[in-house]
């Protein structure tokens, strides 16, 4: 495993083939042919299980520390609210396992909530349940489920877009 902005950048350069899985944006279309929807995800804050947090706009959160993962992208509305400083602190994690690390973080009080896909933050709460007991979801999706998708670096040697090679 390496940092996500480590891996997104060597797939640019074409020092990788391909990366799974990321959402499709205008700056990434720029760099890398993409697959056909491979999964979905749901985006949902993360908190301990001892803290209410019942909410319906991101006002109701300025008090809150909030974790995230560098070079991650995350819905419109969530980047906009960092943005308009909706939130008490931003932590941006970078290095290896982020969400892991934001985990932590969330279970030693150094963050009030994680931002995270909520498939990723069951998964980890499963494998490291001793670690991570006390730890749950608030239901609120923020944003819309998103598809992401295989990016194939576009700079790999004799890389073509998929789409062209299925008309040839």
């Amino acid at each position: 495993l390496q940092p996500w902005t480590r891996v997104e950048s060597a797939a640019r350069r074409g020092d990788l083939a391909a990366i799974y899985s990321v959402l499709k944006n205008p700056e990434r279309e720029a760099f890398f042919y993409f697959s056909d929807p491979v999964s979905v995800s749901t985006i949902v804050f993360f908190k301990r299980k001892e803290m209410p947090l019942q909410w319906q706009n991101f006002d109701e959160l300025k008090a809150l520390r909030v974790a995230t993962c560098a070079g991650y992208a995350y819905p419109k509305e969530f980047v906009e609210a960092i943005q308009q400083k909706k939130f008490a602190s931003v932590a941006e994690t970078f290095g290896e396992e982020p969400e892991l690390v934001n985990f932590r973080n969330l279970k030693n009080r150094r963050v009030d909530f994680v931002i995270t896909d909520v498939n990723v933050g069951q998964y980890l709460i499963s494998k490291h349940k001793d670690e991570l007991d006390g730890i749950d979801y608030s239901p609120r999706v923020i944003g819309s489920a998103e598809n992401f998708y295989v990016a194939f670096s576009n700079t790999w040697p004799k890389c073509e877009s998929p789409a062209r090679e299925r008309t040839s």
